[in-house]
Order: structure tokens, then C-alpha cells, then sequence
């Protein structure tokens, strides 16, 4: 088996070549709740963080408060967001007013926040039955969550590098961890850590 420096090397390269605009997620701001985070996600549709960033601040200032968006008439919604210039304004529209519903159906409000005491297992629960969570959602609310220094290792990563053959079958969390912490560093943690997980993800079934 290759050294681990080789190893990580290989990763690197790999996350180069995958690298997409859609894995580039902040850290998330203080003062924006796990809502507001997931909203951001949904309305990147698959492109620049920034301009969902732009699409929440809009709706935001215009409506003040997330149930009036979500009551709201689907062109008031869009007007808003290509008042502002924002592509794909009636999209995300319909989207912002899905999502809303979606979750004010489940539990009957909006708060959303007890996602970041929650396992890792009952907050795929709630995405699973949300049916419209973007696939690098539960890598960002993973990293959301963390309490402790090192990002989180789950199975979907050990089943990755190990059918990748940079670790043994059933690799122990150390092992996993070993190769993993160098490529999550500083400003590459949420977009190589999102990148692996949504391969782990896409192609480990």
C-alpha cells in the first residue's frame, strides 16, 4: 500500500480534477439558523453560493419574516428576486416556497435549528423526508455541527477509500482519519470534505 504522503497526494489530485462551484460553501455566518442554511443550499441549484446568499438576503429584507415567504403568492416571491437581478429568480422562488412548506408540514413551524444537537442519522431522517435536499446538505450541516476539532468520519467515507484501495476493508476511524485530516485544512475543509462526501455519496451505492 502506497505511504500515507502518496496517498494523499492521489486525493489531492483527484479533488482537483472534481472540484465544482457547488462545493464551495462557507462556513456558516453566526446569526444564520439551520433554515436559513438549508435554504441557502436548495437555492444554490447547483452554482454559486453567493448568489443564493443574495436570494435569501433579498427575500429576507422584503418579507421579514420566513412564514410570509412561505404563504406568499409565487410571482410576489420571483418579483422580489429578479427585482434584484438574481438569476433563475422564478425558480428559486418555487423552490424557497417548496422548501418552506415542505418543512412547515412536517413538524407544523418552522424552527429547524435542532438539527445541530442531532445525530448524524435522525438528521438524514429529516432531509430523506424532506425529498428536496440538495446531496452536499447533510456533508454542511455535519460541519455545522461540530463540537470538536476534526471533521467528522462516517461510514460512507470508510466504504470510499476503502473501494478507492487507499485503506483495508472495514478501516478503523484512525486509519480513514489519517488520510483525511491533511486535505480537510483551514479554507479546504468545506470544499474537499464536501467534494468526498458527495462522491462517497454518488458513487458507493
Amino acid at each position: 500500500m502506497a505511504s500515507v504522503a502518496a496517498t494523499v497526494g492521489d486525493l489531492k489530485t483527484l479533488l482537483a480534477k472534481l472540484d465544482s462551484e457547488v462545493c464551495h460553501v462557507p462556513a456558516r455566518l453566526p446569526g444564520v439558523n439551520a433554515l436559513e442554511r438549508m435554504l441557502t443550499l436548495i437555492l444554490q441549484v447547483g452554482k454559486s453560493y453567493t448568489m443564493a446568499e443574495k436570494s435569501v438576503a433579498a427575500l429576507q429584507e422584503a418579507f421579514g419574516d420566513w412564514n410570509g415567504v412561505r404563504v406568499a403568492r409565487l410571482y410576489e416571491v420571483a418579483d422580489v428576486l429578479q427585482a434584484k437581478r438574481i438569476s433563475a429568480g422564478f425558480e428559486r422562488a418555487d423552490l424557497a416556497q417548496e422548501f418552506l412548506r415542505r418543512v412547515f408540514g412536517l413538524q407544523n413551524h418552522l424552527e429547524i435549528d435542532w438539527l445541530y444537537d442531532a445525530t448524524g442519522e435522525r438528521r438524514q431522517k429529516f432531509l430523506d423526508s424532506l425529498q428536496m435536499a440538495p446531496i452536499h446538505t447533510a456533508a454542511v450541516l455535519d460541519l455545522d455541527a461540530m463540537e470538536e476539532p476534526g471533521v467528522p468520519v462516517c461510514n460512507e467515507l470508510k466504504r470510499l477509500f476503502s473501494r478507492l484501495g487507499f485503506v483495508k476493508s472495514n478501516p478503523k476511524e484512525a486509519d480513514v482519519r489519517e488520510l483525511l485530516n491533511p486535505l480537510v485544512e483551514e479554507e479546504e475543509m468545506f470544499p474537499h470534505f464536501l467534494c468526498l462526501r458527495m462522491l462517497a455519496n454518488l458513487g458507493c451505492d
